[in-house]
């Protein structure tokens, strides 16, 4: 787990942050992280990370393009250490696969307190938020996961999910499924299309505006 102290750590580093930038993993975890936090603080740039973990050159770039006072690295595995060195401002790395030892970052993991409490990152950006739990749902279960607030989510969207908490049922077989297929598949365009679908979901208020099409923005994301 990651405790409650360090939860609020992360909280009042998103708070006190005037331009963030965000790194994120290109799956469902990833971008509902990045969803969850830029809903939440309304400001800030997300990037989608696809190239080698191993690479410092697509960070660095970005950072000194958008000049950020914070840089937030979500459900990433690996970051060069480079990546942290070369880096000027505070970074804040959210993850959940198995620990690394990062020197000059503010590194945030279940499984420093857990080995086997691999919780996906959307959940834990769930808990500083506390918002959007439907996108954290998306997130949590399609990493194959499922959430320690499923009751919850099963009461208020009852038309969304089966009670079963077999993640392969969820995700093929339910209206949340469809919603977590629809987000991982808008991850696999191009570049451009990928930061287009992204721009819109992120103005998303319900699942509802999606499956049902309520809105001229869903819509179009459909």
């Amino acid at each position: 787990m990651i405790p409650e102290s360090k939860l609020k750590e992360i909280k009042d580093h998103l708070n006190s942050s005037e331009n963030p930038l965000f790194f994120f993993d290109n799956d469902t975890d990833g971008l509902c992280s990045y969803l969850l936090l830029k809903r939440y603080i309304k400001r800030g740039k997300g990037i989608v990370t696809k190239s080698s973990p191993y690479s410092s050159a697509p960070y660095l770039r970005k950072i000194e393009e958008y000049s950020p006072d914070k840089v937030f690295i979500l459900d990433k595995p690996i970051v060069n250490q480079e990546v942290i060195d070369k880096t000027k401002v505070p970074i804040i790395w959210i993850d959940h696969h198995i620990p690394q030892k990062p020197k000059g970052a503010h590194y945030f993991n279940p499984r420093l307190k857990k080995h086997s409490d691999n919780t996906p990152t959307s959940y834990w950006c769930y808990k500083i938020t506390k918002k959007d739990m439907w996108i954290s749902s998306i997130g949590v279960i399609g990493d194959w996961h499922i959430p320690k607030f499923f009751n919850e989510l099963s009461k208020n969207y009852p038309d969304l999910i089966k009670k079963t908490k077999d993640p392969g049922k969820i995700i093929y077989e339910t209206q949340l499924g469809n919603l977590i297929r629809m987000y991982n598949f808008l991850l696999k365009g191009k570049t451009s299309d990928v930061r287009k679908s992204i721009s819109i979901i992120e103005k998303i208020n319900s699942p509802y505006e999606l499956l049902n099409k309520e809105t001229p923005k869903s819509i179009k994301q459909y």
